[in-house]
């Protein structure tokens, strides 16, 4: 599974429900997401991980073709953190 149309094939499949069904349930899910991103500043998924909105500071950085240096703006990022359960299923 390496797109989220195979991820919509795949649940579609093994539930029976239509494809576009799936995909209303998904963009639903992701705009749940945000709307508690944008509120709390985080999401949380039990024995998943939790999604967090950090604020990065503006920086000076090299552009690694010219070495001239350019600012880069600050800005907001959405960070995974994965939890204890799901780093475990991995590492067994």
């Amino acid at each position: 599974m390496n797109n989220k149309k195979d991820l919509f094939e795949d649940i579609s499949k093994n539930t029976g429900l239509a494809k576009k069904d799936v995909q209303e349930i998904f963009d639903l899910i992701f705009i749940n997401v945000e709307k508690s991103l944008k509120s709390s500043a985080e999401f949380a998924v039990p024995q998943f991980g939790k999604f967090k909105l950090v604020s990065r500071a503006a920086r000076e950085a090299r552009n690694p073709r010219t070495g001239e240096k350019i600012k880069i703006p600050a800005q907001k990022a959405v960070v995974f953190k994965p939890s204890k359960v799901l780093k475990e299923k991995f590492n067994n």
